[in-house]
């Protein structure tokens, strides 16, 4: 629903003017909150959201 992506880009705003700078997603899609839940699937998300992050602080580097 487009009121539901306004609502959040919204919120997401109002952090940043809270000091945070920066958001990454845990989960890359839809699915379902048994999905989500799921050990190894959560860990997959984590360990990949991880990792972007990661990528990030290292090309930063590049950018100083």
């Amino acid at each position: 629903c487009k009121y539901d992506v306004f609502y959040n880009y919204v919120k997401i705003l109002n952090l940043m003017t809270l000091g945070i700078d920066a958001f990454f997603p845990i989960i890359r899609g839809a699915t379902t909150l048994n999905e989500a839940m799921d050990i190894k699937n959560a860990q997959k998300n984590m360990k990949n959201t991880a990792e972007q992050v990661f990528r990030l602080i290292d090309i930063s580097s590049l950018m100083e």
